[in-house]
């Protein structure tokens, strides 16, 4: 606990909220960054790319870091209305 850090682990948390969503793992094209911006909220981007390269989906969410879960699912959902999830499906 000494050792935590609230942003990092707000920022973590986003990431995997998102992945969660998309039930990504390690074998898959999802890409999640989620920072601390300036004015003290939490912006996430995410990815999800076709194994060929040739779809690339993005999405991104911005809130209070305290809406870490909710960022997170928000960016998955928008990439699924893209239609990640027909892409996902073709790899697993």
């Amino acid at each position: 606990k000494p050792l935590n850090h609230l942003q990092t682990s707000q920022c973590i948390l986003a990431e995997r909220a998102m992945n969660k969503q998309l039930d990504g793992g390690c074998h898959v094209p999802v890409a999640g960054f989620a920072q601390i911006i300036e004015d003290g909220s939490l912006q996430l981007r995410g990815m999800v790319a076709s194994l060929d390269g040739k779809l690339n989906l993005q999405a991104q969410s911005q809130g209070d870091a305290t809406d870490f879960v909710a960022i997170g699912e928000s960016v998955a959902e928008k990439l699924i209305q893209q239609g990640a999830d027909k892409i996902l499906r073709e790899i697993v």
